[in-house]
């Protein structure tokens, strides 16, 4: 299927790209941890998702600026897909050819590794690859599924799916170039929308919807925490810490489950309620959205694919922190190249911090650039994490070597992704608009009131990290400044109209932080192997016995992720068929706007958030405000505009109104006749613009404008 041959040869080229430009990834196995050990990972559990996401973005955008050169064929992506096809898959021929001879003869070698022993020394990175694929499967299909020609979208996810479908459709049933906001058609695409656009390419080459938006979203997830994995294991030397932390991100901590009605209700059957439960639980504002649950995830499909690169990027740069440590080191222990004592010691650490060329000079130039434009050309995937990345690679940049590195990093990022917004939403605007205003969501933005906030939201996750800072080996704290940015970042500053999509900033904090989380319970469980006679232990002022440390690891474990088992009931419950919003495949309203309006004509409409029209990959002048508000348009004066005309009186300013926004259709249903923004004046309408549709099942009626 070309699909499926599309990602592969993504994949592919990916893999090149890493051994020619990262090739530090494919010495994996022979680093070391922040703590000193060795890192006991094959390089695949790094290289074959960093290739599946660095390749995929790189066919993508390369399909999307084919297709936009030739726009005006009337067939963009058939024209971008052959040029993909002819450039991936001639480069696919070329690696292959040159590389004829070496295959064979790793084929007779007898070092050439056998099942037996991939499996032996593996084991445990493709179990754990094979539960997590099992489980996004499981969350893209239960939430998103076309069965017997019905689109099933999950209750949880439907509002989102509003603005996604409708882009994934209006490149694979339409044609949305320039691109323009199918939700909000003013020529401007100021939402990421580059996984939409892999999705509805999909969908173009062959593939049904569901597995043109599931197929992309399971191996992005997939990718996201093997790339978590293995960065845990690299910090800390041990997979344990992996296994972990990626529990704990995917369940996470919150103090939402001890305020669940279940658990307050003294003889209810807690079992039964909390397997029942059908809505996301929490205390703290818009957890009812299921803003901090596994929903986030198969809601927000992009978000796993933008911070997969997030954290293949620390995976880049953490040998720069590492080297920075060994380097100061080992200048506190040289005594011989200056005075002794603890002023010597801070001289010689100072001197080795600042004051060599090293600290400064850019070890490879080439490598950071790179990093930078795939940061920057990331903005249009998703900008949140790209904004994350910049401020955590600062922080970085702090107390590491080679610090102009991560300026060319930041310099290559900000160029690209400035370039990229001139490109899709033009010069003075902005997607992006900074505000000081302190507090996130929470109701009080004292200290005090955002203490008390993030403790309800976090649960005991604050009081554990406090101590696994406490007792961190050395090597481990800094990065848990870095890692808190972003966090900070949302606790402090507004970048979009509404507040909430800073969650994003958290999610990305807690996920790194979750790390260190991993780590301490790693070390209190394996605490009978050596750990209570260390420094660690006496800085808790006690000595713990291995069993009371395994207890208490447990405990903890489970306090931190009991909400988080909650929310995935919640996701399943929510999410059941027969709860699922039912489009046709062959809507007659689908139907009939494919094969009789052009794709670049406007619908003015009533605010719809998913409808045949937009699953028809068409746009519309005015649909659900939030989408677009959200992202920065101005809705209000659209907002005027739709209800002049709905509920005009005079037709000559009903006519300049709608040749003035270049609308093309009016569409008129039950919508329209119950709103309690205008009183409708169908009559006017009818008697004005000509009818070209009408269904008297549905109550519907389309008139065009010209």
């Amino acid at each position: 299927m070309p699909a499926v041959v599309y990602l592969l040869l993504g994949w592919f080229f990916g893999y090149y790209f890493i051994k020619r430009f990262f090739p530090g990834l494919l010495q994996i196995p022979e680093s070391k941890s922040l703590g000193g050990g060795k890192v006991p990972l094959p390089h695949t559990v790094i290289t074959l998702p960093a290739a599946f996401l660095l390749g995929t973005m790189a066919v993508t955008w390369t399909t999307y600026l084919a297709a936009y050169l030739f726009h005006f064929t009337g067939k963009p992506l058939l024209c971008g897909n052959v040029l993909s096809f002819l450039l991936f898959g001639g480069f696919f021929v070329v690696v292959i050819r040159r590389n004829k001879g070496r295959r064979r003869f790793y084929a007779r070698s007898p070092l050439r590794p056998t099942a037996r022993t991939v499996w032996s020394k593996y084991r445990m990175e493709m179990v754990f690859f094979l539960i997590v694929t099992i489980v996004a499967c499981f969350m893209m299909f239960h939430t998103f599924q076309v069965k017997d020609g019905v689109i099933n979208v999950g209750l949880s996810v439907f509002s989102d799916f509003g603005p996604h479908l409708a882009v994934i459709r209006s490149f694979s049933y339409g044609v949305n170039f320039p691109t323009e906001y199918p939700h909000y058609a003013n020529g401007q695409a100021r939402y990421h929308f580059l996984f939409q656009f892999l999705a509805g390419n999909l969908e173009y080459l062959g593939l049904r919807l569901d597995w043109a938006f599931n197929l992309p979203s399971i191996l992005s997830l997939a990718a996201f925490f093997l790339l978590l994995y293995a960065l845990a294991v690299m910090m800390t030397g041990k997979k344990g810490v992996g296994i972990l932390a990626a529990v704990l991100f995917f369940f996470r901590s919150s103090f939402a489950f001890f305020t669940h009605p279940a658990v307050r209700e003294p003889g209810g059957n807690i079992i039964r309620a909390i397997l029942a439960t059908d809505y996301f639980i929490g205390a703290t504002r818009h957890e009812d959205w299921g803003l901090w649950a596994q929903n986030v995830y198969v809601n927000q499909r992009h978000f796993a694919f933008a911070l997969g690169i997030l954290i293949l990027v620390l995976i880049l740069i953490m040998p720069l922190y590492r080297s920075t440590r060994e380097k100061l080191e080992r200048a506190a222990e040289d005594t011989e190249t200056g005075q002794s004592g603890r002023y010597g010691k801070f001289k010689r650490r100072l001197t080795a911090f600042a004051g060599t060329k090293e600290a400064w000079v850019p070890r490879d130039i080439k490598r950071s650039i790179i990093i930078g434009v795939v940061l920057g050309l990331l903005s249009f995937w998703n900008g949140a994490v790209v904004i994350a990345a910049l401020v955590i690679l600062f922080f970085f940049a702090l107390f590491s070597q080679n610090r102009l590195e991560y300026l060319n990093i930041a310099v290559f990022t900000v160029i690209i992704s400035f370039t990229l917004s001139l490109f899709f939403i033009g010069n003075g605007d902005s997607a992006v608009a900074l505000r000081w205003s302190p507090g996130f969501l929470a109701d009080n933005a004292g200290v005090r009131g955002i203490f008390a906030y993030y403790v309800e939201l976090l649960g005991v996750l604050p009081f554990v990290l406090a101590v696994a800072l406490f007792t961190a080996p050395k090597g481990s704290r800094w990065p848990a400044a870095a890692f808190l940015s972003p966090l900070a970042l949302a606790t402090t500053v507004q970048l979009t109209p509404d507040m909430a999509v800073n969650h994003k900033y958290v999610i990305i904090s807690v996920l790194l932080l979750n790390i260190l989380a991993a780590g301490f319970l790693y070390r209190l469980f394996t605490i009978g192997s050596g750990f209570k006679n260390k420094e660690p232990a006496r800085r808790l002022g006690r000595k713990i016995t291995g069993t009371a440390g395994k207890i208490t690891a447990v405990v903890l474990l489970l306090f931190l992720t009991v909400t988080g088992v909650v929310d995935f009931i919640t996701l399943y419950n929510m999410n059941l068929s027969h709860r699922a919003l039912k489009f046709q495949t062959a809507d007659p309203v689908l139907v009939w706007a494919g094969e009789n309006t052009g794709p670049h004509e406007i619908f003015l409409t009533d605010k719809y958030c998913i409808h045949p029209i937009l699953l028809a990959g068409r746009k519309i002048f005015h649909g659900w405000p939030y989408f677009a508000w959200s992202a920065g348009y101005d809705t209000s004066a659209r907002e005027r505009i739709v209800n002049q005309i709905y509920g005009g009186r005079e037709i000559s300013r009903v006519r300049e109104l709608v040749t003035e926004n270049d609308i093309s259709y009016i569409v008129i249903d039950d919508g329209n006749r119950t709103s309690g923004d205008y009183t409708l004046n169908e009559q006017l309408i009818r008697d004005h613009f000509t009818l070209v549709y009408e269904n008297y099942e549905h109550r519907i009626a389309v008139f065009r404008t010209y």
